[in-house]
């Protein structure tokens, strides 16, 4: 007989499936609907408003970027000193990225 108990672990079938979006999320997004607003729309004007800081435009336009342009990666490069290379690259996991 084993000593594992059947609650807890991986179950087939359990939990949420992938993809979908948690209860949080989904207040998020529809309180943000109640409220008619649109987070894209408001740091496109917060990056373009010239009345705003440069710093607080810089922000704005950085937050924007992840929306068009992927995040850059760290390659890790040794290198010795007898002109021999080793290259190393590490590739990150869709669960590592978040």
């Amino acid at each position: 007989m084993s000593n594992k108990s059947k609650a807890g672990g991986f179950r087939e079938g359990s939990g949420r499936p992938k993809g979908s979006l948690g209860e949080k999320t989904l207040a998020v997004q529809a309180k943000l609907e109640q409220l008619n607003c649109d987070p894209i729309e408001a740091l496109a004007n917060i990056s373009m408003d010239t009345n705003n800081t440069p710093e607080l435009r810089f922000q704005a336009n950085k937050e924007l970027a992840q929306y068009v342009a992927p995040k850059r990666k760290a390659v890790e490069l040794e290198g010795t000193l007898d002109g021999g290379l080793n290259v190393s690259v590490v590739k990150f996991t869709e669960d590592e990225k978040k």
